[in-house]
C-alpha cells in the first residue's frame, strides 16, 4: 500500500471548510468519490 497523508477534522477547526472544499475543487479523484456517493442517494 502506498504511504498516504490523512486530514482528520470536526468542522470546528478554523480553516477547515476551506480546506475540504479546496480538497474537493483541485482533487478529481476526490470529487468523483463524493459525486458517486451523492449519486447514489
Amino acid at each position: 500500500a502506498a504511504d498516504v497523508t490523512m486530514l482528520v477534522g470536526n468542522g470546528y477547526v478554523p480553516g477547515h471548510a476551506e480546506l475540504a472544499l479546496g480538497l474537493l475543487r483541485g482533487e478529481p479523484g476526490v470529487r468523483g468519490l463524493f459525486e458517486a456517493r451523492l449519486a447514489a442517494d
